[in-house]
């Protein structure tokens, strides 16, 4: 039995078994971060402008969100080029101290 993503709600080119996921770890005071961006597959503005299927988040690479101070930080995108664009804007933030 295929399952019928599209019928799910997911975009009609969205392939889960190869997705866009980009990854950059960030040392930072100790601490390790991933900066994770990747295409959800499905619109998650919930009708509120256009359709955002990508989607940035920080996550502490040896500790979950106990001491991670960035653990509600969240961005999402359009397009996979602006998620990528803003994926380096991040992790640039994230290295400077700036975010």
């Amino acid at each position: 039995m295929k399952l019928d993503l599209k019928m799910m709600g997911f975009r009609e080119d969205y392939d889960p078994l190869n997705r866009f996921d980009l990854k950059t770890r960030v040392k930072l005071n100790d601490k390790e971060y991933l900066v994770s961006t990747i295409d959800l597959g499905i619109d998650h503005s919930f009708g509120f402008g256009k359709p955002l299927y990508y989607e940035t988040m920080i996550f502490l690479e040896n500790g979950g969100y106990k001491d991670n101070e960035y653990a509600n930080f969240q961005r999402r995108y359009a397009t996979e080029e602006e998620a990528c664009r803003n994926h380096e804007k991040i992790v640039n933030l994230l290295k400077e101290g700036k975010l």
